[in-house]
């Protein structure tokens, strides 16, 4: 960056950006803290269209040390307008911090503040540079200070910001008196911190864990938790309570999950001392060929399958899993299991606020399919989804989980269910067909693990991606993340590098096994871990990696725990949103999209076929340690899983933090990989920081060669459920974070 305050590096104003489209602004926050050196803040009010090199419009920088002498200093007041010192870009430091919008007070008592203006040409102000900016009607900043602190900012504008563009000629003091008709900025002084001041525990956490000793359930919706509990209490075991709390998630958070879709878990049984693993994953129709795939591919214009429609269906498995666990663990009948599912669906229940954001975007997304979607998952049958608050009834739905409850899974598999199902394919142009639901069948599995620092970390073999994770540790094993520190530069590349590594790993070989020979324990083995782990350069970032030379061998997350002490660690999901867009009219869900995940490249482990499993992205996890649980716990949110299962572990394992602050603490995801639908890493892909990291993190990250983003929503949902022992008495501990609308809770 030419002309800017000393200190200051290329990398401050580059790659802020929240791509939320064509001139929208965001608020992005760095760091722990606002104001007092722990982090930056960024005010980028982005004219451009969320390009993450742009840099483009005005930058706001909240940090320690980025100027830190006269040179860099603005002595005078600011009155009217904002300055910016003699040169487009320089900084300025304001002692006590007090300045002026338009003739309104900002941010008085923050030690140090400093403002950049970004435009293209960073010349000097005072040669009447031409320096392209933007407008808007209004902006307003809202804070929320309710308990005179806050961790929110937002930023709304009228639909024209960023739409029109002016040039004004600069003086030695630039003028912003573009933003028209006024600036309104109020309270600011009351963010001294980012995070709210709590007694104990980390600032960044959202709670504190919850404790129980007789029973615990944690999803990512409190009915739906609470369901949980209260089969719990009428004596139903851990499973039963899974059952119940799944079933009324595929109900109230429909744009994650459902019957439609297929469901993985492990399950600790306390009389036996041992895990269960199920992989009810289903698999692609019988009848349709890869000749016959490719051919409907060839008539989209696409080399991949489509997320849509009915070229990605395939079996949904989770109602024979259910029946299945229901069968070795339950102790009440299914149908009490499903019956506040089926209450909730006729009744109606008020929709939680992040599922009415999400649920949203359905009728655009899924507009011109067959089926009853609109007639489903609207209001009024036309298009207007439910919002916050909303009343949402769904009683086709309760008809089909009553008929399951009366007559278990053959209602699905061989039934009526079954039956309307095969009509509906076959006079839409869907595949499959009651065969394929007659020959489905869930497959018990034996989870496999890796001991990381004395922690056994439990995980269910492919066609998951569960050993990704067991990869991921066994190559970090050798590092001491500890000492490296939190976030730090060298342990956020240090992650991210072994990611890359088993990610090439993942794309190759990671497939049904029932149609691929994969080399499972080679994979998870320490010596290939340090094979793989001579691949990490400490100061550059690679930008490709090759899978290992072996032999050729959206999501929900929940978990209970039950007096006895058995305990699940299940996720179910309909794969990418709320799924294919199909719904057969009169059964009250939608088909999952799971068969996108095939690859088309012949010979590829993950190939097409018929029957056959895809790779699938989602995976319980569950820890033991001495023998005896740990902790059940899983972070859903597709190729975020197994980079998030390593995070919440590390930072239990490695940095010391508990169950909640583990799951609320900052989190990145790399993407741009190699796939095991064939998409091939070329230039390094990208890692997405949330705003806890820290800018020198983030600057230093880049000095290696990574591509840092930002982005809000993409980092997954955690749940988790610890056993810790006090006095001799065993002690549940949940956690759900912040980034959905869930809840722990136990009696």
């Amino acid at each position: 960056m030419d002309g800017v305050g000393e200190g200051v590096s290329d990398g401050d104003a580059d790659g802020v950006s929240k791509d939320c489209g064509d001139g929208e602004p965001f608020f992005f926050r760095c760091g722990d803290a606002l104001g007092d050196g722990e982090g930056e803040v960024f005010f980028f009010f982005e004219g451009g269209d969320g390009d993450s090199s742009s840099t483009d419009g005005v930058c706001f920088f909240f940090d320690k040390g980025v100027a830190d002498g006269d040179d860099d200093s603005f002595p005078c007041g600011v009155a009217d307008s904002f300055g910016v010192g003699v040169g487009v870009g320089d900084f300025f430091f304001v002692a006590t911090a007090l300045f002026f919008f338009r003739g309104f007070g900002v941010g008085v008592g923050v030690e140090k503040i400093f403002l950049s203006a970004s435009p293209r040409d960073r010349s000097g102000a005072g040669d009447g540079t031409a320096v392209e900016t933007i407008t808007a009607s209004a902006i307003r900043i809202l804070i929320n200070i309710a308990n005179g602190l806050t961790d929110q900012v937002a930023i709304s504008l009228n639909a024209s910001f960023g739409r029109s563009r002016i040039s004004a000629k600069i003086s030695a003091m630039i003028s912003l008196r573009v933003f028209v008709p006024f600036v309104t900025l109020f309270a600011f002084s009351a963010i001294s911190s980012a995070q709210v001041d709590r007694i104990t525990g980390k600032n960044f956490a959202t709670r504190s864990e919850v404790l129980a000793r007789h029973g615990m359930v944690c999803t990512s919706v409190p009915a739906a938790t609470q369901v949980g509990i209260d089969i719990l209490k009428k004596g139903g075991s851990a499973v039963d309570a899974a059952i119940a709390a799944n079933a009324t998630l595929g109900l109230m958070e429909p744009v994650s999950n459902g019957i439609g879709g297929d469901l993985f878990a492990i399950v600790y049984s306390a009389k036996e001392n041992k895990l269960y693993g199920i992989n009810g994953s289903g698999r692609s129709p019988l009848g349709l060929s890869y000749e016959q795939m490719k051919a409907e591919l060839d008539k989209l214009n696409r080399k991949t399958i489509s997320p849509r429609g009915m070229l990605p269906i395939s079996v949904p498995g989770t109602v024979d899993a259910w029946a299945e666990l229901h069968k070795k663990f339950g102790k009440l009948k299914l149908s009490d299991d499903l019956a506040p599912a089926i209450h909730y669906a006729e009744e109606g229940f008020p929709v939680a606020e992040l599922i009415a954001f999400y649920w949203h975007f359905g009728p655009e997304i899924y507009k011109g399919l067959p089926g009853a979607f609109l007639e489903t998952y609207t209001l009024d049958g036309k298009g207007r989804t439910p919002a916050k608050g909303d009343v949402f009834k769904n009683p086709a739905l309760a008809k089909t989980l009553r008929l399951i409850g009366e007559k278990g899974r053959d209602a699905f598999y061989k039934g009526e269910i079954a039956d309307k199902i095969d009509i509906f394919m076959q006079q839409n142009g869907g595949f499959l067909r009651k065969v394929d639901f007659e020959k489905h069948t869930s497959t018990w599995v034996d989870p496999v693990s890796t001991n990381y620092r004395g922690y056994d970390v439990f995980e269910l073999p492919p066609n998951g991606q569960g050993i990704a994770t067991l990869e991921i540790l066994n190559i970090l094993e050798r590092f001491d993340l500890r000492a490296m520190g939190r976030n730090s530069p060298e342990t956020l590349h240090t992650m991210i590098e072994a990611k890359k590594i088993a990610w090439a790993d993942r794309a190759k070989y990671y497939a049904d096994p029932a149609f691929a020979k994969i080399p499972l324990t080679k994979l998870i083995s320490k010596e290939y871990a340090a094979e793989r782990r001579k691949l990490i350069d400490p100061n550059r970032a690679a930008k490709t990696v090759a899978a290992g030379n072996l032999d050729r061998g959206d999501t929900i997350y929940m978990c209970t725990a039950d007096e006895e002490g058995n305990m699940v660690s299940l996720i179910q999901s309909n794969y990418r949103g709320m799924g294919s867009g199909i719904v057969v009219p009169g059964l009250g869900f939608m088909f999952q999209d799971r068969g996108e995940l095939f690859s088309m490249e012949p010979g590829h482990a993950n190939v097409y076929a018929p029957g056959k499993r895809p790779f699938h992205t989602i995976i319980p996890g569950f820890v033991m340690k001495d023998g005896k649980p740990w902790e059940a716990f899983g972070v859903m949110g597709g190729g975020m899983q197994p980079q998030g299962h390593v995070q919440v572990l590390t930072n239990q394992i490695d940095f010391d933090l508990n169950v909640q602050e583990a799951g609320d603490a900052s989190r990145w995801q790399h993407e741009g990989d190699n796939e095991p639908t064939g998409e091939k890493m070329e230039n390094g892909g990208y890692v997405n920081l949330e705003s806890g990291i820290p800018a020198e993190t983030q600057r230093e990250l880049k000095k290696r060669g990574h591509d840092v983003r930002f982005d809000v929503g993409g980092y997954g949902g955690y749940q988790a459920i610890k056993v810790e022992v006090h006095d001799g008495q065993r002690v549940y501990v949940g956690a759900s974070e912040s980034r959905k609308d869930g809840q722990s809770a136990g009696y």
